[in-house]
């Protein structure tokens, strides 16, 4: 068993009292999950601690304006601000993974307990639990779904409280104004933008492992199969917002589509053009926005539903009946995503030093793959998140571990490189500067008209010593009285030039 340490490092960095794990809170969180034999346990107590930051942040801040006369007074309580984004309820985070009684590997659980209502950046997706309800609306043919609350409307009212908090009626006066600014002469609001963002998105793909090219530039297409996304209630937000876009997104009407459709065209990168089609879902006022035809086509002409699958039926039916957003993938769509990783990885052409690392990494992805499903459960004083997958969440870490320390050596290595070749090259310069200088002199003394290097260098000469830096030669080098500049090549191809 393992039970983090974190808050108290954390909790010493900050300069705050020592806080100890709460055995009762640690109970009543292991009970409520149900634990049984967990392989995998983690526990931060996290009572007070947002509190006892924002007080401490708060002091450095006002230390900070009062050393500082020229910064603007703005008088910014931490705690205040911490309480409006929901971190000051925060008491304490477990989490464990058990083995499942099927085949689908491991019961992962994450719960996060309040001392009130959740509030702030946890209620993003929502605070209303609804059903995982697809059937007849997602095709049969689906490899991967995911159903999610968006509430962008939450956010809004955390930034006014804050606001409110900072600087009174003024604070909350200049919000509402900002929200109610037009978007463009005949665009939505800012706040009605956001009112239509404040919706549940489904989106549903299928892949088809044929598609992946074997060499880049990918399409989106080839990389992740058919996608749809569906946003209910949002038919008419392309025409709403059709003249805000950059230059860079192209959003026109498909001329003679049977459904009438907009196409929005974006480069993904460069040669990597994409596009999708968007116009109401038949019969509804809800938005799809599908990448091309094939996907758009797919979705509509199939809607016999995905709960008629083995992987889904069989890992649904272990699953919280209602949450604030609902995912599964099959064990295609994810076999699917890493043999994706695996081929662009191969055209990024990345430094031998870093394949150990690819490897290793790739090596842990190698045990992610399965179907995998994952619900989030809005609490009175709680939130509770499930995943039903083939790996713990001990695997999880252990690739976080993998990759961070990979991706900053990754990093550092091209660094390194740069910085030992910009060295070398400094180095290199500064023999040839010898050179020259040694030539110019040899050739005003003797009255000649070139000189090589073997008379510049050695023993009683212009030059006693001239090191090779990077395993460059100077032998054989001729310099005379018309020579301007000087060069060298190095074993690894660079050439180096001193112009004088």
């Amino acid at each position: 068993m393992l039970v983090m340490k974190a808050k108290q490092l954390l909790c010493l960095s900050l300069g705050l009292a020592t806080l100890t794990v709460n055995a009762a809170s640690f109970d009543a969180a292991y009970e409520r999950l149900g634990l049984e034999d967990p392989e995998f346990l983690a526990w931060v107590n996290m009572e007070q601690d947002f509190f006892a930051a924002g007080q401490w942040l708060t002091r450095l801040h006002q230390n900070v304006i009062q050393a500082n006369p020229q910064l603007p007074p703005i008088p910014v309580n931490y705690t205040n601000l911490f309480r409006e984004m929901g971190l000051v309820d925060l008491e304490g985070v477990m989490m464990a993974s058990e083995r499942a009684v099927g085949p689908e590997g491991f019961v992962n659980q994450t719960l996060i307990e309040f001392g009130d209502k959740p509030k702030g950046l946890f209620t993003m997706f929502g605070s209303e639990n609804f059903a995982f309800d697809v059937a007849g609306r997602v095709p049969a043919g689906t490899d991967a779904v995911s159903v999610v609350q968006l509430r962008p409307d939450a956010l809004v009212t955390m930034v006014r409280q804050i606001a409110i908090g900072i600087m009174g009626p003024a604070g909350q006066s200049i919000i509402d104004q900002q929200l109610q600014r037009p978007l463009g002469p005949d665009g939505p609001s800012i706040g009605q933008l956001l009112n239509m963002l404040s919706t549940r998105i489904t989106s549903i793909s299928n892949v088809d492992t044929a598609d992946v090219a074997a060499e880049a530039p990918f399409t989106l297409q080839e990389l992740s199969g058919d996608i749809v996304y569906i946003v209910e209630g949002a038919a008419d937000l392309p025409a709403q917002v059709a003249g805000l876009l950059p230059l860079q997104l192209r959003l026109r009407p498909v001329e003679g589509d049977p459904y009438d459709a907009m196409q929005l065209q974006f480069e993904m990168a460069p040669g990597m053009e994409q596009s999708f089609l968007m116009h109401a879902v038949p019969g509804t006022d809800d938005l799809m926005i599908a990448n091309g035809a094939q996907a758009r086509d797919w979705f509509l002409s199939d809607s016999s539903g995905v709960t008629d699958h083995p992987e889904f039926k069989m890992m649904a039916a272990e699953m919280p009946q209602e949450g604030i957003y609902h995912t599964w993938t099959s064990a295609k769509a994810s076999a699917h995503a890493i043999t994706v990783v695996e081929q662009q990885l191969a055209t990024v052409g990345l430094p031998p030093q870093a394949q150990p690392i690819v490897d290793q990494v790739m090596g842990l992805l190698g045990t992610l793959t399965g179907p995998t499903m994952s619900t989030g459960v809005m609490g009175e004083t709680e939130m509770h998140f499930v995943t039903l997958a083939p790996y713990s969440q001990k695997t999880t870490l252990a690739l976080f571990g993998a990759v961070v320390p990979g991706v900053g050596a990754a990093m550092a290595i091209p660094a390194f490189q740069k910085v030992q070749q910009t060295s070398q090259e400094k180095a290199v310069t500064n023999n040839l500067r010898q050179l020259a200088a040694a030539a110019q002199q040899y050739m005003l003394e003797t009255g000649e008209s070139s000189v090589t290097t073997e008379q510049l260098v050695g023993e009683a000469k212009y030059i006693s010593t001239l090191p090779s830096v990077a395993g460059e030669s100077y032998e054989g080098m001729i310099i005379t009285s018309e020579t301007t500049q000087l060069s060298v090549t190095l074993p690894d191809g660079r050439t180096v030039t001193y112009s004088f």
